[in-house]
């Protein structure tokens, strides 16, 4: 845990983050393997909902990431399907 200049304190995000980035290796791997266009769509649904299911760490600016990844999930299936 660290101490905010308030007092309070924040959990550390780091291993949710990372945690967060290892649950998308399964939507890579179909996306990667999988029959296209339709492995690429379930790829980009799954990565991208579990980059918005991780978005309540209290980091403004980690939460701006990934829902920046969830938009490149469902941008790049638009794009390449």
């Amino acid at each position: 845990m660290t101490s905010t200049p308030t007092g309070g304190r924040q959990p550390r995000s780091w291993p949710r983050l990372a945690l967060i980035e290892a649950l998308q290796l399964p939507a890579l791997a179909l996306v990667e393997w999988g029959r296209w266009p339709g492995a690429l769509w379930a790829g980009a649904l799954i990565g991208s909902f579990v980059c918005c299911a991780g978005t309540d760490s209290g980091w403004r600016w980690r939460n701006r990431l990934l829902m920046l990844q969830a938009i490149c999930w469902l941008a790049a299936a638009l794009v390449l399907s």
